[in-house]
């Protein structure tokens, strides 16, 4: 018996495996829940101390973007959640170290600040970050 790949609910939605069915998965995935992903994996991690949430946001709204595809949709939405927790996972680590680095916690000093940031030239303590 074989399977027959039925036309996506809304006339919108480009056909299943087509360059523009995976570019809308990529763009979808990489460019808006990714970025929305990292935002609320930093809140997690500052909140409760680690960060899931990038990707199960990513998961639940990667199946709303595919549900016009049906069953079928369900390897579209695998394909979102992946590039989308990618992204939230890179975000919430910048984030992360943004807040080490405000917070005083980093203390890696390079010779490049020293000689190209004229107020962190004359400073030799490693938390005195002149942000």
């Amino acid at each position: 018996m074989t399977e027959s790949v039925k036309a996506p609910r809304w006339k919108w939605l480009p056909a299943v495996d087509t360059w523009k069915y995976h570019l809308l998965l990529g763009a979808v995935g990489i460019l808006i829940l990714g970025p929305l992903g990292g935002v609320t994996a930093s809140y997690m991690n500052f909140s409760l101390g680690f960060f899931v949430g990038g990707q199960v946001l990513a998961g639940i709204l990667g199946s709303t973007i595919t549900f016009g595809y049906g069953p079928e949709g369900k390897h579209g939405a695998n394909y979102i959640q992946t590039t989308a927790a990618s992204v939230a996972g890179l975000g919430a680590m910048g984030v992360v170290i943004q807040a080490m680095v405000w917070m005083g916690c980093y203390t890696h000093r390079s010779s490049w600040i020293d000689s190209s940031c004229p107020t962190l030239a004359g400073s030799r303590s490693p938390t005195s970050f002149a942000l």
